[in-house]
């Protein structure tokens, strides 16, 4: 990690976050670890304008959506925009070219 972001979370030029790379490499348990420490991280975008959940999503770890979606649902609602249930918010998440986690799927 080179950078902090604005929040004060490191990131790489790239504006990865730790939960974007170790999501990306499908380290389940590091981003357990990782979500137990930082849940904010699921909402941080990088400079591709991709969430975490694009990154695992588009890599195929679904292990990993799982635990990314386990920690959406555990978060309460009010802490994301809109009042909308996390997990709905999580996955209505779109990167700048307007594609969600689901598009990056197929």
């Amino acid at each position: 990690m080179q950078n902090k972001h604005k929040t004060g979370v490191e990131v790489t030029p790239n504006q990865n976050t730790v939960l974007h790379i170790t999501s990306q490499l499908g380290k389940t348990e590091c981003v357990q670890e990782i979500l137990s420490v930082h849940p904010s991280l699921l909402r941080h975008v990088n400079s591709s304008g991709e969430f975490a959940l694009h990154l695992v999503a588009k890599n195929g770890h679904y292990d990993v959506v799982l635990k990314l979606v386990n920690c959406a649902t555990s978060l309460d609602a009010s802490k994301l925009e809109g009042g909308v249930g996390a997990v709905k918010e999580m996955l209505r998440l779109t990167k700048e070219d307007g594609d969600t986690a689901l598009h990056e799927t197929v």
